[in-house]
């Protein structure tokens, strides 16, 4: 169980342009559970294992989850156009660093050498006719490893382009929407433009 939280602001500075910048917190997730070994009584590997404490342990496992820092724009250029921005900052440095502790005497932390990622991305709305909004976005995040050799096949991190695109019906104040977005592969939390809620960038 972790806990964390959010904070926001969003600046008007014309009927057309809006500015939002938000903070998400970093959140330390604690694992715990007991290690279960079967078919060792009687064996040398057993009895090595109960003397160093480690036979009826328990496992923990201590990981960060990221704190970011987003900035957002919305700049209507016409009633129909519109163009929206975002970057993004991820502290991906603190969740390379995992620390895992078994019968809480025998700790090691894994320094997986990442580093902070990037993010930045484009995109347009475009409302054809009330209630419809079309929508189109591109996206880019850096990588969080400077090399293949950093990768693992549990989590094989790389960097990411994104394109987007989307349909939105507005239905007496209730959104539906429908939308494509094919990515270049890496397991990563996948930013995507969005129209913004009424006021919000």
């Amino acid at each position: 169980m972790g806990y964390g939280y959010n904070l926001g602001v969003l600046f008007e500075l014309s009927p057309q342009t809006r500015v939002g910048v938000t903070y998400v917190s970093q959140v330390k997730m604690d694992f715990k559970d007991d290690l279960r070994f079967k078919n060792l009584d009687g064996t040398i590997l057993g009895a090595a294992l109960r003397s160093s404490g480690l036979l009826d342990a328990q496992l923990k496992i201590d990981v960060t989850i990221p704190a970011q820092l987003s900035i957002g724009a919305y700049q209507a250029l016409t009633d129909k156009l519109a163009l929206v921005g975002t970057v993004n900052w991820q502290n991906w440095s603190k969740f390379g660093a995992p620390e895992i502790a078994v019968a809480d005497s025998n700790t090691v932390t894994s320094d997986l050498d990442y580093q902070d990622t990037y993010h930045a991305g484009l995109g347009l709305y475009y409302r054809v006719a009330d209630p419809w909004l079309l929508m189109a976005g591109f996206g880019c995040d850096t990588s969080p490893t400077s090399s293949s050799s950093q990768r693992s096949p549990t989590l094989p991190l790389g960097a990411t382009f994104t394109y987007s695109a989307g349909v939105q019906y507005d239905w007496n104040r209730f959104l539906c929407g429908r939308g494509l977005r094919p990515d270049r592969p890496r397991l990563r939390q996948g930013q995507q433009i969005r129209r913004p809620a009424q006021g919000g960038p």
